[in-house]
């Protein structure tokens, strides 16, 4: 039987369709004798999918805004770093001396390091160096060692904090993952088990929230009418999970 009936691409068009699916297991499911989709089964993994899909939209929220305080600690840092390197010049000179190793500046190069580790490490300098030397702080512009080390624990925070909601935003990924790939081996096999147990123009289909199979293949089918009811002794059994790309391409 070819059921026409394709999952959804989308999670919560997926979520949706299962909810009508449960619905169509509560109605039909013990006449039809779907031993291996019970409702409460599929209930089980409809709400562990909703739950994960949750978990991770929350993860993501916090990696964002995990990211939009990397973002603001690094504006401020560079902020810093330019005005301070500018305040410095007149001590050390405009180009790159010896003078500037006090700063932790090795590269021969007094220009703003573009990446973020070699920014941190040269906000760490200028600090101690004004710790050091307080007759070179501007406190009015913020120009000091206290302000630079905050500034510059402030981004070392935010960098730590980004990677953590970086690997926590994976881990609940792989969840919900799991959780959506479980479900959709579950309603591939409602799908082939329908395929197999009702005729094309029931209209039971209907009420798992699919569609009315348009082909058949001719293959060998066991059809439970509308009137049956629990009057079918005999339940339609399933293998379980090993011949899965069997039941997968069925539903396809």
């Amino acid at each position: 039987m070819i059921t026409d009936n394709t999952l959804p691409s989308g999670i919560h068009d997926l979520l949706r369709l299962g909810g009508e699916m449960a619905e169509g297991l509560r109605l039909h499911g013990p006449w039809l004798k779907m031993t291996q989709t019970p409702e409460a089964g599929f209930q089980t993994m409809l709400e562990r999918l909703r739950r994960a899909e949750i978990i991770y939209g929350e993860a993501r929220a916090a990696k964002a805004d995990a990211g939009k305080e990397s973002t603001a600690a690094d504006k401020v840092l560079t902020d810093w770093l330019v005005r301070t390197r500018a305040f410095l010049t007149a001590v050390f000179g405009n180009r790159w001396s010896e003078s500037w190793l006090q700063l932790g500046v090795t590269s021969r190069r007094t220009a703003i390091p573009k990446r973020m580790e070699p920014r941190i490490s040269l906000a760490r300098g200028m600090a101690h160096y004004l710790g050091k030397n307080p007759q070179y702080e501007y406190p009015v512009a913020h120009i000091t060692e206290k302000d630079g080390e905050a500034i510059r624990q402030r981004m070392v925070k935010a960098q730590r904090e980004l990677r953590a909601a970086k690997a926590d935003c994976i881990v609940k990924k792989r969840a919900r993952d799991g959780a959506e790939r479980a479900l959709r081996r579950k309603m591939r096999q409602v799908v082939v088990i329908l395929g197999v147990s009702i005729r094309p123009e029931d209209r039971r289909w209907l009420d798992f929230g699919l569609h009315r199979p348009l082909r058949s293949l001719g293959t060998r089918r066991l059809i439970v009418s509308e009137e049956a009811g629990p009057s079918v002794s005999t339940p339609l059994v399933l293998p379980h999970e090993a011949p899965e790309a069997a039941a997968d391409a069925l539903a396809a």
